[in-house]
């Protein structure tokens, strides 16, 4: 069931807001980190992963629209697969078949 909330999740999720499993934390070390209100090159990344050790950064900053879009359309065919398996109406190996 894990599986099948992780492409539910993401098939639902609104790009704008970061991925994060903890608040954003600043140390008086003074490293930068992840904050798009403070650092404006942050706040023109697609797909935000942020790390949750610090600095905190953006794990995924490469990722283009275009990209984005391939990882969306896969994460509704992995959601659509999920959907099925819990139906009964297809194995978890359709899951994991290569990409074509």
């Amino acid at each position: 069931m894990l599986v099948s909330r992780f492409f539910r999740v993401y098939t639902q999720w609104r790009w704008l807001n970061p991925v994060m499993l903890c608040s954003i934390e600043e140390d008086e070390l003074g490293f930068p980190v992840w904050d798009p209100r403070k650092n404006p090159c942050d706040w023109f990344h697609h797909m935000p992963i942020i790390t949750p050790a610090y600095p905190c950064m953006n794990s995924s900053y490469n990722v283009s629209i275009s990209t984005l879009c391939v990882m969306i359309e896969q994460f509704q065919y992995g959601n659509k697969i999920c959907e099925e398996i819990e139906l009964n109406k297809a194995q978890w190996d359709a899951l994991f078949e290569p990409f074509l």
